[in-house]
């Protein structure tokens, strides 16, 4: 084990890299959280006024989460935050009138409202930094600036929503109150590490059955907790942590807390969790309400994740680099994920509006695992690669030939002409699968697996999908080059 090496060394690796934002960028994340703060006393005023209500008896607070308020985020990310108000304050407040006091931050064009979705959010774009804002209606008079986010008594009487947006803010104190305050700083930078190889190698995406920055944060905090009697660095945590996950026996589930906490104190067994009941990869949050926190994980990319770590695990004791930085820059090389297969399928939403594409960019995402699943089912397929990388683009055509081509998922369709006349286009997001057979060079048939799973995609449809076309294309590496070139 390289003991010696100066948790300097890294952060100057990564700061050359860029992965980590500079002094002025981190000023102006400050800045920006201090501008949204200075809304709160305009916003309870004008609530107040308009429901005859007394102001100094309400305040809101307006509090970070997530990689931002740990330290351990990257450059380009978004920023979470929450905002915590009394019972006077409802969402309906929160997505008007507050939406309405933002537009003194940014433009009207770069705030957007997402409703329906377990936390309901307001998305924006300030100064160039994506900001997402959740909402806790909390039955309480008045917010105080040093409210214990960990009371259990906090949560009675919350709706579903207000609930599942206690868990962020919640899951980020308990991971603060874990971390000793002379391995902060080693626990940020090591956290940004984490972050970017997840990145570079196309494991960041929760939706399609890999982790996100929380699930992340919860393995690495598990492997700083495991090092408890022993002096941590960046380096030395970082290669305990891919030693860890390396060798875990999924799906033994991963505990935080030691026990699953129930309300007050109490506790629950594994087995009374209907979430995590044939969890490929169960990662329990160690905030009463518990969920999984990898509810799409597949046994597919699972072996993808651990195949991985591995990877990481033998590039980090391996003696064969001249210093850390080739070391490092061998382990944070972006992934070639077309170089690795030679057979994928293509999986392509058609739109003919740009909301209905931008709908769907979501929920493919969380389709797809279905989609695994059930091709893990087949005997002549060994290995399913589901990639992180989306592609999107606006397809245009001449003819009704050329529509019912890109209907068809032929994007690159060369017309004609032999028709008349009738331009147009379409919205075109194409998501890839890359599979490992067993027999080199054979055929598969796969219409069984893709039939169902279109099957399944009929039944979500709803009255706003009417423009919208699903297709499922096989594919050899030499019908991809567009998309690796991108």
């Amino acid at each position: 084990m390289r003991s010696n090496i100066s948790n300097d060394v890294v952060r100057r690796y990564l700061a050359r890299s860029h992965v980590i934002e500079d002094d002025v960028q981190a000023r102006k994340r400050k800045d920006l959280y201090a501008n949204l703060r200075s809304l709160l006393p305009d916003f309870v005023r004008r609530v107040a006024k308009r429901k005859s209500l007394r102001r100094d008896d309400m305040t809101c607070q307006l509090m970070p989460f997530g990689s931002y308020a740990i330290g351990g985020y990257i450059s380009g990310a978004d920023m979470d935050l929450v905002l915590l108000s009394p019972w006077s304050i409802d969402r309906r407040d929160f997505f008007g009138t507050f939406r309405q006091l933002l537009q003194r931050l940014t433009e009207k064009d770069d705030i957007e409202l997402i409703k329906r979705t377990a936390v309901p959010i307001i998305k924006c774009i300030i100064d160039s930094i994506s900001v997402d804002i959740s909402f806790v209606r909390l039955r309480l008079v008045s917010v105080p600036a040093d409210i214990n986010i960990l009371d259990d008594s906090l949560l009675d009487g919350l709706d579903k929503e207000c609930l599942a947006s206690m868990d962020g803010p919640r899951t980020q104190k308990y991971i603060m109150d874990h971390i000793e305050k002379r391995d902060l700083a080693v626990f940020q930078c090591s956290l940004q590490c984490i972050k970017h190889w997840a990145t570079r190698r196309y494991l960041y995406g929760k939706p399609i059955g890999y982790l996100n920055g929380s699930t992340w944060t919860f393995l690495l905090l598990k492997t700083y907790m495991s090092m408890s009697n022993q002096q941590v660095g960046v380096y030395s945590l970082l290669q305990t942590f891919f030693d860890m996950w390396a060798d875990w026996s999924w799906p033994e589930p991963m505990l935080l807390a030691g026990h699953i906490p129930d309300q007050y104190g109490g506790s629950l067994t594994f087995n009374d969790l209907d979430d995590f009941r044939m969890s490929a990869v169960p990662i329990v949050s160690p905030c009463y309400p518990v969920c999984n926190a990898t509810p799409f994980a597949t046994t597919s990319t699972r072996r993808v994740l651990t195949q991985e770590f591995k990877r990481a695990r033998t590039i980090m004791m391996s003696d064969d680099f001249l210093d850390i930085n080739s070391l490092l820059t061998k382990l944070f090389k972006e992934m070639n994920f077309f170089a690795q297969y030679t057979h994928f399928l293509r999986v392509v939403v058609i739109s003919e509006r740009p909301r209905s594409d931008d709908t769907w960019k979501r929920k493919m995402a969380t389709a797809i695992p279905k989609l695994v699943e059930l091709l893990e089912g087949h005997p002549e397929i060994f290995f399913i690669h589901p990639y992180t990388k989306s592609y999107s683009t606006v397809a245009k055509y001449s003819t009704q030939q050329g529509r019912s081509a890109i209907l068809e998922g032929c994007i690159d369709i060369v017309e004609k002409f032999l028709s008349e006349l009738n331009p147009g286009k379409l919205y075109v997001t194409t998501h890839l699968i890359g599979l490992e057979i067993n027999a080199a060079g054979t055929e598969v048939d796969v219409s069984n697996e893709v039939g169902a799973f279109l099957d399944e995609l009929e039944s979500k449809r709803n009255d706003k999908d009417s423009d919208v076309t699903f297709k499922i294309l096989s594919a050899k590496r030499s019908d991809l080059r567009k998309f690796a070139s991108e």
